[in-house]
């Protein structure tokens, strides 16, 4: 689900989940925002965090809301995209009585193809598992701060910024496959993972797990973006 905040006292604002469309088109909620809605001053985040926390920035340099929610390190594979990916909307409605959310999300994809060499003589293989670490320590997932910049504030911008507080993630994310994903010597099965955009200055290690147990390790060029 998705949550959506009204901005009302500027720091600790309220919240309410709501439910997807059929289509995944639209959100309901229902109910009133605590407070009160003011128009340009609203914001989303999915997936829903119950425990994510909002207050203004107090530095000029970066105006707007930080959401503080936790990322977690595991992802679901889905064939040609995402289960979920964190995404934040802000309200691109400045006038009026309801909300108008534009999504948009703060991570890149990182898009990896696997095939099965023909001169391969053993048992099928299938996917399981894949890991990606960084090599340097930095933190991927875990609990995570997104700045969120009201369409009042700056348009056409929905965050400026995202970090992981130090000492407080995880240096590594995982794609988890509930069945096992055949691979093949003909066409390529791609497998996408988000990650937080970066330069990640010692590059990834990418850790893949098949369903026989065994595992495959790469690492990436030392630098890697």
């Amino acid at each position: 689900a998705i949550a959506l905040s009204g901005q009302a006292t500027l720091f600790n604002v309220p919240r309410m989940e709501g439910t997807l469309s059929k289509d995944g088109t639209s959100e309901q909620f229902t109910g009133e925002i605590e407070g009160g809605y003011n128009a340009g001053y609203a914001f989303g985040f999915y997936t829903y965090d119950a425990s994510a926390t909002v207050t203004a920035s107090t530095d000029f340099t970066k105006a707007g809301f930080w959401v503080e929610r936790t990322v977690s390190p595991v992802q679901q594979y889905m064939e040609g995209g995402f289960a979920e990916m964190p995404m934040i909307a802000n309200d691109a409605n400045t006038s009026g009585t309801k909300p108008i959310m534009k999504f948009f999300h703060p991570y890149t994809a990182l898009k990896i193809s696997m095939n099965i060499d023909a001169g391969y003589s053993g048992s099928n293989l299938a996917v399981s598992k894949i890991k990606v670490t960084t090599n340097d320590g930095t933190l991927i997932s875990g609990k995570t701060k997104t700045l969120v910049a009201m369409m009042i504030m700056m348009p056409a911008m929905a965050y400026t910024y995202l970090e992981f507080p130090a000492g407080d993630g995880n240096d590594y994310v995982e794609l988890v496959c509930d069945q096992p994903v055949a691979l093949s010597t003909s066409t390529p099965q791609d497998f996408y993972i988000w990650l937080p955009p970066n330069t990640y200055a010692d590059g990834l290690e990418i850790e893949v797990t098949f369903s026989d147990n065994s595992t495959f390790t790469k690492n990436t060029p030392t630098e890697f973006n």
